[in-house]
């Protein structure tokens, strides 16, 4: 999925199903060599190749410097930077990976706010997907996001997914 996609994809998913979250940051990892010898060999045709210049641009960009190609414990601010550049730069996204940490406290359902401790992690450039770490109070709560995510197009919930909290005894 182009990352112009995803990220409209996910502001929408904000924008019908979340009262209240943040962002956590992020890393962003870029691929100068050749892939590693233990990926598929379809894989590594997938791999990208990041020039130095565009690695140059991003430390300037994001005023951090990499260590061995790799951008750790970006900021929120420094990953909607790294974003709108994945986003702006096609000749980047085969050879970046940049993964965003969201924090959902507040589901909206139904109009209504409801307390959750929820993580969405975001997977923008190479190989992009989104991992869910969601938590609701009842089923109707995970039917109504699961319908929203269904209705975006963006991910689908499996009911093997919804398993009651396990609590220590008292």
């Amino acid at each position: 999925m182009e990352p112009a996609r995803e990220k409209a994809l996910f502001d929408e998913f904000l924008q019908q199903a979340v009262a209240e979250y943040s962002m956590t940051g992020g890393s962003l990892q870029l691929f100068t060599g050749s892939a590693p010898p233990f990926f598929p060999s379809d894989a590594q045709k997938m791999w990208g190749h990041v020039t130095d210049e565009e690695v140059q641009r991003l430390e300037l960009l994001l005023g951090v410097t990499t260590r061995a190609g790799s951008f750790y414990n970006l900021t929120a601010p420094h990953c909607e930077l790294a974003l709108v550049e994945l986003i702006q730069n096609p000749a980047l996204r085969s050879g970046a990976l940049l993964l965003l940490g969201m924090d959902i406290s507040k589901w909206l359902i139904e109009g209504k706010p409801v307390e959750t401790q929820s993580r969405i992690h975001l997977h923008y450039g190479v190989m992009p997907c989104i991992s869910t770490f969601l938590q609701f109070q009842t089923v109707e709560q995970f039917q109504f996001i699961k319908q929203v995510l269904s209705d975006l197009n963006f991910c689908k919930l499996n009911e093997k997914h919804l398993k009651p909290i396990k609590r220590g005894s008292r």
